[in-house]
C-alpha cells in the first residue's frame, strides 16, 4: 500500500511539472480509470464464476454488491477529477505513516 500511495503522489508530480492542464489530467484520469475498472470487472467475473462452481450460489457477486461496486467508480471519477484534486492531501492512517517515515530514514541513512 505504502509503495502505491509513493506511485500516486509521484506520478501526479511528474504530470503536473510536464502538463499541468486540468482537462488533459482529467482526460487521462478517465482512461486510466476505465482501464483499471474492467480489469477488476473482468476478475471478478472470473473469479466469481470459477467460486459458484466450487462453492456455490453465496459466491455469485449480487445486484447489491454490483451497485455498490457502481457508485465507488463514481465516487473516485468525481473526487479525482475535481480541478483542485491532489492526492498529497490525503491523510495516511497511522500505521502506514511510521512505516512511511521508518523507510524515509532508513533510506537517508544510506546516502
Amino acid at each position: 500500500m505504502l509503495e502505491e500511495i509513493e506511485h500516486r503522489n509521484v506520478a501526479f508530480d511528474v504530470y503536473q511539472h510536464l502538463y499541468g492542464n486540468y482537462l488533459y489530467r482529467a482526460r487521462m484520469c478517465f482512461i486510466a480509470q476505465n482501464h483499471m475498472f474492467r480489469f477488476l470487472a473482468d476478475c471478478t467475473k472470473i473469479m466469481s464464476a470459477v467460486d459458484v462452481g466450487r462453492y456455490g450460489r453465496q459466491c455469485r457477486v449480487t445486484l447489491r454488491q454490483k451497485l455498490t461496486l457502481a457508485m465507488v467508480r463514481i465516487n473516485m471519477r468525481v473526487r479525482t477529477m475535481l480541478p483542485g484534486y491532489t492526492p498529497h492531501t490525503y491523510v495516511l492512517p497511522k500505521g502506514i505513516e511510521q512505516l512511511s517515515e521508518h523507510y524515509t530514514k532508513t533510506a537517508e541513512s544510506i546516502r
